[in-house]
C-alpha cells in the first residue's frame, strides 16, 4: 500500500509526505515511464542515488586512505575519490550510498533498494577487452578476479579494441552487465606491468587465483592498490 499524503515520510525526516518526498516520488514515476532499457533505467536511478548519498554528508572530510591518490582541492570534485566515498566508503564504515535509507512498499522500490544494494557492494577493478562486438557491445575479462561480463553498449564497442584494458566497476544487475560513468583507459604499455603489481599484493594476502570473492572482497577493502598505479600511469 502506497503513502498517504498526510502519512510520514518514508525517508525518516519526520515530514508529511506531501511536504517532503511526494514531488521527487512523483516526478521519478513520470521519468521511469520514458526510460527504454536496462541501463537507461540503473543510470537514471544511479544518479538520483548519488545526490541523494551526497546530501547525507554535506563536509566529508576523512580521506586518509586516499592519501596515495595526491588528490587536489575538494575530493568531490575528483571522480575516483568521488566514487570511493559513495560505493566503497571513507574513514571508518560503509559508503555513502549504503547509508541511504530503504523505500517502503512496491516492486518500484523493491528494485530501487536492490540497486542501491549492487552499487554499493561494486568494486573497482582492471577489465581487459577480449571481444568487441561493433554496434552491439564488449565482452571484458576482469583480469583480477577472472570473471567475464558482456556489456551491452553500442557507443562502448566504438569506443575500445581488444586487449585493451580499463580500470572501472561493471555491476550486474536484472541479468544485465552495466558499465559504470568515470572508467579509465590503461595505457596499453603499462597494463601488464599495473596488472602484475595489483596480483602481487593480492597474492601476498594468500588469495588464490580461482578465490573470485575473496579478490572481490580485498578488491573492495583497497581501492586505492589500483586507482594509485593507474593514476599515476595516466598522469
Amino acid at each position: 500500500m502506497g503513502l498517504g499524503r498526510n502519512d510520514p515520510c518514508w525517508c525518516g525526516s519526520g515530514k508529511k509526505y506531501k511536504v517532503c518526498h511526494l514531488q521527487t516520488d512523483e516526478e521519478r514515476t513520470r521519468a521511469e515511464r520514458s526510460l527504454k532499457t536496462p541501463a537507461e533505467w540503473v543510470e537514471y536511478h544511479r544518479k538520483a542515488m548519488e545526490r541523494d548519498a551526497l546530501g547525507l554528508s554535506p563536509e566529508i572530510d576523512a580521506f586518509a586512505p586516499l592519501a596515495a591518490l595526491e588528490i587536489q582541492g575538494d575530493p568531490m570534485e575528483d571522480a575516483d575519490a568521488r566514487q570511493w566515498a559513495l560505493y566503497d566508503g571513507y574513514g571508518a564504515g560503509a559508503g555513502l550510498v549504503a547509508r541511504l535509507p530503504n523505500e517502503p512498499g512496491g516492486q518500484a522500490a523493491a528494485q530501487r533498494n536492490a540497486l542501491r544494494q549492487t552499487l554499493a557492494g561494486s568494486f573497482v577493478t582492471l577489465h581487459e577487452v577480449i571481444e568487441c562486438k561493433r554496434g552491439r557491445g564488449v565482452r571484458f575479462r576482469d583480469r583480477l578476479t577472472g570473471l567475464e561480463r558482456f556489456v551491452r553498449d553500442e557507443a562502448l564497442s566504438e569506443q575500445l579494441d581488444p586487449m585493451e584494458v580499463i580500470i572501472g566497476r561493471v555491476i550486474l544487475f536484472s541479468k544485465t552487465a552495466i558499465l559504470l560513468p568515470n572508467w579509465h583507459k590503461v595505457p596499453f604499455r603499462q597494463r601488464k606491468g599495473i596488472i602484475a603489481g595489483v596480483e602481487g599484493q593480492i597474492t601476498e594476502a594468500g588469495l588464490a587465483q580461482d578465490d573470485a570473492a575473496g579478490r572481490a572482497r580485498w578488491l573492495k577493502a583497497n581501492p586505492t592498490a589500483v586507482l594509485g598505479p593507474v593514476r599515476s600511469a595516466l598522469s
